[in-house]
């Protein structure tokens, strides 16, 4: 079944309101009364993630993380929907951690943040006197799920957002993805 922009439009529309809506009330509740040993010792430190997202656009990502709540991500992969090669960088600001489970001692972290993309090679009609690339923002929201100390978290993004150039056009982007991390320290200090 092939939906008209119009309905693709206003799905996507509803989607981008439940999302920020849920955020925005999880983000305006106080946090709860959290014990010293619920975010586990080292999970603020600097850390190098490597790993993989499957949705739009699938590919190979890298992170950095700072300061316990700051992160700089990127991708390289390729869209399926527009049929490109997309490269994107993310600055995600990590805004509450979750311990819903202590028995499981899964953790889940929310994150929100800004960010850009190029896309390139992207198909355009020969009649188009239009660049084959866009580039465009987005607006990543998410949840990352760990279990401290496994060296791995599993994420969610939604990141409604638009093409700047060669023409205005929204588009929303989401995926899932695994990420390991790398720890930066010398194995001396790691222990």
């Amino acid at each position: 079944m092939k939906l008209s922009r119009w309905s693709r439009a206003t799905l996507t529309a509803i989607a981008i309101a439940i999302a920020s809506t849920s955020v925005a009330a999880r983000a305006a509740e106080p946090p709860p009364e959290r014990a010293e040993a619920e975010v586990p010792e080292g999970v603020g430190d600097q850390r190098l993630a490597l790993g993989l997202e499957l949705g739009e656009a699938s590919g190979a990502t890298v992170g950095y993380t700072w300061l316990d709540n700051h992160e700089v991500s990127g991708l390289f992969g390729y869209s399926l929907f527009y049929e490109s090669l997309t490269l994107r960088t993310d600055y995600l600001y990590r805004f509450y951690r979750w311990v819903p489970a202590r028995k499981y001692g899964v953790m889940l972290t929310f994150f929100g943040g800004a960010g850009a993309r190029l896309g390139l090679f992207e198909p355009r009609p020969s009649f188009l006197r239009e660049p084959r690339f866009a580039l465009g923002a987005r607006v990543p929201i998410g949840v990352a799920a760990s279990m401290p100390p496994l060296p791995a978290e599993l994420v969610a993004t939604l990141a409604p957002g638009g093409d700047l150039i060669p023409t205005l056009r929204f588009r929303m982007e989401g995926a899932i993805g695994l990420r390991f991390y790398i720890d930066p320290r010398p194995p001396s200090a790691a222990q």
